[in-house]
């Protein structure tokens, strides 16, 4: 396995409440690219969030956009009905995977672990020009385990992900056991 930080799976749901002004029982999507950030995501999630409005009422997001796309990403929100806090950095990822029950994110060897060291459900989306194609073989490796759901770049746009992420939040125990798979 991969080394990863002692306190990463000692957040506070609590504290991420009042940190990002967030609902403590609303179902929480986590965004992230890695510390750059996504083009590729953030597009994808700013086409999604007309699709997700019909879940606002449930629904509330956390987006780590990086610094270069932040006003794009925020643009995109400031224009959605959907509880957010979008960051182009997120400083305390304890308490982002603590409250996230979702999470969208590229398929790393350290983000990998650090999932799995969490149990949190994902969508992985890996990154298509990393060296040996080692993304998609990571993402292929939690999907086949049923530990995440994989959606490849070139298949990613906003339609896509919206109907992966409603099918998530309406699919019964199907969080339930990514999670359960994801910490395994």
């Amino acid at each position: 396995g991969n080394p990863v930080r002692m306190d990463i799976s000692m957040g506070s749901r609590e504290e991420a409440v009042r940190q990002w002004e967030m609902k403590e029982n609303s179902f929480t999507l986590l965004i992230f690219g890695g510390s750059q950030g996504a083009r590729r995501i953030n597009q994808c999630v700013v086409r999604s969030l007309p699709l997700l409005e019909k879940y606002s009422d449930m629904l509330q997001i956390i987006h780590q956009t990086g610094k270069n796309d932040f006003e794009f990403v925020k643009d995109g929100y400031s224009k959605s009905g959907i509880r957010n806090h979008v960051t182009p950095y997120i400083e305390e990822m304890k308490n982002a995977y603590a409250i996230a029950d979702l999470v969208v994110c590229r398929a790393g060897a350290i983000t990998l672990s650090e999932l799995s060291e969490c149990g949190k459900a994902s969508i992985l989306i890996p990154f298509p020009y990393a060296a040996n194609n080692h993304q998609e073989l990571n993402a292929r490796a939690f999907a086949d385990e049923g530990a995440a759901v994989m959606i490849l770049d070139k298949e990613l746009n906003g339609e896509v992900l919206s109907e992966r992420i409603i099918s998530l939040i309406t699919g019964g125990n199907k969080i339930n056991e990514l999670s359960r798979k994801s910490r395994r």
